[in-house]
C-alpha cells in the first residue's frame, strides 16, 4: 500500500515522524512538503536522532501571491504528483491550505483521503478553518479521531461510518522524545517558567503584546523565551522592562522538550505545545481566548489568558504548584501505530 502524505506545517512535520517510523515495516509513504515551510534543519535533527531517513520526495516552490493563488498552485502540483505516484490514498492532517487542496485532488482522481484530527470543529474558529474542517470530515474514506469530544462532534454532524478514535498523534513524539532524552543541554538550576508566544494577534498587536511581557515580568519566577532574530528585534523595545524575561536563541524540537519538561508551567499561544504540557504532567496557561482542545480545561491544567479578549492576571493563574496528573487524556502515545494497523484493515 502506498500512501502519500501532505506537509506543511512545522507541527505536521512532528505528526508525520511518528506516522512514518510506524509505516516503516508496513507500507510505502511519499512524503510531500510545501517549501514554505519547509524545515531542514529540523529534518536534520530529527534524522539524526531517531536515525530515519526523512528527506521529502517532493517540495513545492509556491513562491508568493495571495490566498486563493496559492492553494490554485497547490492544486495544480499535487495533481502532478499523484498522478505520478498513483497512490492508494491521501493522508492530511488539520485545517491548513495544502490539506484543503490535497482533498480537492483526491476526490476529482477518486482516490481515498485519510483524515488525522478529524472531528475537532470548535465553534469559535474562524469560518474558513472550521469550513475546511467540516468538508475534510465529510470527504475523508477514514477519520483518525483523538478524543471522546470530537467523536461527539462528529454524530452531531451525523457522521457514523469510518470513525476510528486513535488519540492523538502528538503524543506518540513526547513518547518518543522522552525516551530518547538521556542528558540535557540545560539543566536547570532554578525553577523557571517557558513561553512561546507566536500568533499574530498576539504578536502584531502593541498594546496586547506589551501586556503580555509586563505580565511575565511581573511574576515570580523568571520566563524562557525562545524568539527568533526577527521577533527579538521586535521585543527589544520592552527588553529593558523585561527583566525577568530571558530571551534565547531558537531551540531544536528534542531541547524544547527539555526546557519544557523541566519547567514549573508553560506559557503558550500554540495549541500543540499545550497538549505536550500536558502529557508532561505540567501546568499550562493558554494565551488565548478559546481552548481548541477542550478537554485540558477540565482540571486544574490550563486557565485562558484572555477571555472576550480581555485579560485575566497572569500572576494569579500561573504562580501556582505543579498539578497532580489524573492521567493520559491523548491514550498511549502509539496512536500512529493504531492509525497504520486500522488503515492496512480497511483499506486493503
Amino acid at each position: 500500500m502506498k500512501l502519500v502524505i501532505i506537509i506543511s506545517a512545522r507541527q505536521q512535520f512532528v505528526k508525520h515522524v511518528t506516522l512514518e517510523i510506524a509505516c516503516k515495516n508496513s507500507m510505502e509513504t511519499v512524503a510531500k512538503h510545501i517549501r514554505l515551510h519547509y524545515d531542514k534543519e529540523m529534518r536534520q535533527v530529527f534524522s539524526k536522532e531517531l536515525k530515519i531517513n526523512l528527506l521529502p520526495h517532493y517540495l513545492l516552490n509556491l513562491g508568493g501571491g495571495i490566498h486563493g493563488e496559492q492553494t490554485g498552485k497547490m492544486l495544480i502540483q499535487i495533481g502532478e504528483i499523484l498522478d505520478i505516484e498513483n497512490p492508494d490514498s491521501v493522508f492530511v492532517y488539520s485545517d491548513t491550505n495544502s490539506a484543503l487542496a490535497g482533498d480537492l485532488v483526491a476526490i476529482t482522481l477518486k482516490v481515498n483521503i485519510i483524515y488525522a484530527e478529524a472531528g475537532l470543529n470548535s465553534l469559535n474558529w474562524p469560518c474558513l478553518r472550521r469550513s475546511i474542517r467540516l468538508l475534510k470530515d465529510h470527504v475523508s474514506s477514514i477519520l483518525f479521531v483523538p478524543t471522546y469530544e470530537a467523536v461527539n462532534n462528529l454524530k452531531k454532524e451525523e457522521m457514523t461510518i469510518g470513525i476510528f478514535r486513535t488519540g492523538d498523534i502528538m503524543s506518540d513524539m513526547i513518547r518518543i522524545a522522552l525516551e530518547l532524552i538521556k542528558s540535557s543541554e540545560y539543566i536547570p538550576e532554578h525553577d523557571y517558567y517557558f513561553t512561546t508566544i507566536h500568533r499574530t494577534n498576539n504578536t502584531e498587536a502593541i498594546e496586547r503584546l506589551t501586556w503580555i511581557l509586563n505580565s511575565f515580568n511581573s511574576l515570580s519566577l523568571s520566563v524562557i523565551f525562545p524568539s527568533t532574530r526577527n521577533k527579538m528585534a521586535k521585543f527589544v523595545i520592552f527588553e529593558k522592562d523585561c527583566s525577568k524575561v530571558r530571551f534565547v536563541a531558537p531551540k531544536s524540537y528534542f531541547n524544547i522538550t527539555d526546557l519544557l519538561n523541566y519547567s514549573n508551567c508553560l506559557i503558550a499561544d500554540s495549541v500543540c505545545m499545550q497538549k505536550e504540557a500536558y502529557n508532561m504532567k505540567g501546568k499550562c496557561v493558554a494565551v488565548r481566548s478559546e481552548p481548541e482542545w477542550v478537554e485540558t480545561l477540565t482540571d486544574d491544567f490550563k486557565k485562558l489568558a484572555f477571555e472576550d479578549g480581555e485579560p485575566h492576571q497572569h500572576r494569579r493563574i500561573i504562580d501556582v504548584e505543579r498539578r497532580k496528573h489524573r492521567g493520559p487524556l491523548y491514550e498511549d502515545g502509539y496512536a500512529a501505530e493504531d492509525m497504520v494497523q486500522m488503515i492496512l484493515n480497511n483499506l486493503n
